[in-house]
Parts: C-alpha cells; structure tokens; sequence
C-alpha cells in the first residue's frame, strides 16, 4: 500500500459471499444468451486489433521466445508479425539489467507474458502504446491511462442503478477488480451514465473490467438482442485553419522514408521540417529547462503513421516526454507544461447522442472533469472551463486535454448509435468514484491533432 489517498466504502458484497443481487441470477426460463453488438467503443485502429489479436494466440509447441527484454520483444514482432518495443528508461530507473525471459508455449502470449512478467524481481508488465506492444514496469504502465466507454443495456435494469443492495454495475467492477483503483501516484476515474459506464484506468484494469463484464453477460440470460447501427454524423463545430489541416492529414498518413535513422531529438525535427508539407519547430527554451538539448538521443520507429512515428518518439526524450501541438500554424515539440499552459476553445456537438447524454449535460459535464486528462495551470488548479450551448458544449482546455475530449465524444457517439436495446434507467445524477487524481497520458491511438 503506498499512503496514498483513497475513498473507502463497504459493500454487501464484501464478507457475505452468499448475497447476490437480484440483477445477477439467471433468469433459468430464457436460454438465449443476451449479448451486445460491442462490449466496448474504444477506437482502436487497425495495428491495435491486430496486436490484440496476437495476444491472444496460442504459441504453438516448438516455438522459442527467450532472452534480453530486447531479444525477447524483437522475437515475438518477428514471430506475430507486429512492431515491439522495450521501455529502456523505465527498465534502467528500476536498476534492471541481463534479465533473461523465456514464454512458455502452449498457452496465449498474453498468458505467456503475464507468467514470464511475474516472475521477476522487478515487476514487468507489458501495453500497445502508440501501436506498439511495448514491455515496461508495472509502475510505468499503470500510468498510461486510458478512456473506454462501456456498453450496459444489455444488462437487467437492476443492475444499472443502485438496487436494495446498493450494488450498481460500477461497483461490481471496483470491488471485482485487482487493478482497480491503482495503487500508483496517478489513479483513474469512472463516470455512470444511462447505459454505458466511461472508465480512465490502464489498460491491464482494463482487460480485467472486460473480463468481469464479459463473465456477468455469460451468467445472465434474456431475449436475444436485434442491434442496428445508424450512421454516425460527422460533428459540426470544429473547423481547423486550412494550415492545422494540413499537419493533420500528413500526420495520418505514413513517415517520410529514413526518419527511423535519425539520432537525436534536433536532428529529427530538422528532418520533419525539411520532408514534411509544413514547418517543424524544437522549442529549445523549454526542453533546455527540463536538462535535455537538442543533441539528446531518441528512439525512433518508422510506424504506420506519423503521428504514431512522432509520438513514439517523443514518449522518451533523455527520460524526458515531450508532446507537439500545432502553433501558428506549426507543429511545436515542446514540454507537456508548456503544451498545457496553452489553451484553445472547441465546440462539441451533442447531435447523434443519445437523448439523456443530449438533453442533460449533467451527464456530460462530470465525464469531461473525471475521465478525460486533467490539465494543470501555473496556480496549481484545473484550467477547463465548460459551457452549456443550445446543441453543444463549449470546452477550452490546454491542446492534449482536447484529444482526449475528442476520444470520449468519439466513442459516445458510437455508442449512440446502436440501436434495438432497451431504454436504460435514469437517475438522478451521474454516479461517479472520486479516486483521486486522474492524470496520465491520452490513449496510444487518440487522434492529438
């Protein structure tokens, strides 16, 4: 236990294993089992699923994955077919050195790991950063955060509110949950809202709350579920300067070929500036004030985009994370307190949503406080302001809080739009678990820009 601050509170279900909320029996006379179109609307893109996809492949017998974490990660990318990666300075601030690992066989990759992962002194975990499956602390992991919407409708209507028991879904999956809340110096959050929970943790909470989930669907049975989905208007309101759209298309599509050759974080903004269609910029001021220069050595990957490409590189600067944001109409690397302190105003349409995240924004404001990337000013406060709009939220917050506002809307509106599932209960305001601090980084394949 670290000290660290956080919310207590008792349940039935703790100390009485025979109480079981009513929304949790099986209804015995339905055999139909009741299922969602989605269990979650993470916007994951392509490399993720397949990274995804190889975790959970089985090595087959004969097949060696051993040695360094570095021997170790360039094996499973050769033998899986993915990009891999080892996290040097989480590695090296741990004191861990000529580690030898080795996966079993037979069992999925993820299991593999996780069996490899425990073993050693120092505990390792492993998560898709930027695309990437890289191995890391478990310290260092469980500080990447990330925002998932996830679907309840299907479930019994009990269990989406709080029933004699006291027992909502949400604290099920705290009470259930090893990795919930963290035990870290940044914890994650959750906010309730008609038929959906939104949930900021790491991604190992993350596979445990959607195994829970998974596991409570299979014990429940009901009517089968017809699911369409409508499709998903593109949201009005944001209209970037023709010059922040073309950075953010050129950051969608492939690195400029030989950037993974460059050495140091100067020379790999001079490359962008030189191959890229718009101007690159180091701020020197304020990467000088946090000990690096522009001679700091980098790892770069050549990935699938140049926005992953850029923010794999930037992840580890000299032990240092850098961010970029678009400035003037140029792309500025620069120190997350420097991008913090920079604030612009979007609109966020609330069409295509459903009606109680529509026409309560009561539902809406606490997701955008709790579960999206807290933003520090220089007074040590919160800088997000937040308007209520006929058909919109007004939200001015620091650059990358923005993406990760983005994030959550995105996957809202996916979650809008499937339709065939019964209404959910409201309540009378949105259920949430204060945690502590909700910091950390926006999700590997947020869209920054």
């Amino acid at each position: 236990m670290s000290g660290r601050k956080r919310k207590c509170f008792e349940s039935p279900l703790l100390g009485h294993a025979t109480d079981l909320t009513p929304a949790l029996q099986a209804q015995l006379e339905e055999t139909a089992p009741r299922r969602p179109a989605k269990y979650h609307y993470r916007q994951d893109s392509p490399e993720r699923i397949k990274i995804e996809k190889a975790l959970e492949t089985i090595i087959e017998p004969g097949v060696v994955l051993k040695g360094s974490p570095h021997q170790l990660m360039d094996a499973i990318g050769k033998y899986f077919g993915i990009q891999t990666g080892v996290n040097e300075a989480a590695l090296l601030a741990e004191g861990i050195k000529g580690y030898q690992l080795e996966l079993q066989t037979g069992l999925s990759l993820r299991q593999a790991l996780d069996i490899a992962f425990s073993e050693t002194e120092i505990e390792l975990d492993y998560l898709i950063h930027f695309d990437v499956l890289q191995l890391t602390t478990r310290l260092c992991a469980d500080e990447v955060l990330e925002t998932v919407v996830y679907e309840l409708r299907d479930l019994p209507e009990e269990s989406l509110k709080t029933g004699a028991l006291g027992n909502a879904i949400e604290d099920l999956l705290i009470i259930h949950c090893r990795s919930y809340p963290q035990q870290t110096s940044d914890e994650g959050t959750h906010v309730q809202f008609p038929g959906g929970v939104a949930v900021r943790q790491s991604q190992r909470c993350h596979r445990e709350l959607l195994e829970l989930l998974v596991r409570i669907r299979e014990f429940n049975t009901g009517p089968p579920l017809k699911i369409t989905t409508s499709d998903i208007s593109p949201p009005r309101g944001e209209q970037p300067a023709p010059e922040t759209k073309r950075i953010r298309t050129a950051l969608s599509a492939p690195p400029p070929e030989g950037i993974e050759s460059v050495k140091s974080i100067g020379a790999f903004c001079d490359f962008l500036d030189k191959a890229c269609p718009f101007s690159v910029r180091l701020d020197e001021a304020e990467i000088l004030a946090e000990g690096i220069g522009p001679e700091t050595e980098i790892r770069v990957l050549r990935l699938n985009t140049l926005r992953n490409t850029l923010g794999y590189a930037l992840s580890d600067v000299g032990g240092i994370e850098l961010t970029s944001f678009v400035s003037h109409g140029t792309l500025l690397v620069t120190t997350n307190i420097r991008a913090d302190e920079e604030s612009q105003t979007e609109l966020y349409d609330l069409a295509g949503l459903t009606a109680p995240l529509r026409e309560d924004t009561l539902y809406l404001m606490p997701m955008i406080d709790t579960v999206t990337k807290l933003d520090f000013i220089n007074g040590g406060g919160y800088s997000v302001a937040k308007s209520a709009y006929p058909e919109c939220l007004i939200v001015s917050r620091p650059w990358n809080g923005h993406a990760d506002t983005r994030n959550l809307f995105r996957q809202l509106r996916e979650f809008s739009a499937q339709q065939g599932y019964p209404d959910p209960p409201l309540f009378d305001s949105p259920i949430g678990f204060d945690s502590g601090d909700a910091f950390g980084e926006p999700p590997p394949d947020t869209n920054f820009f």
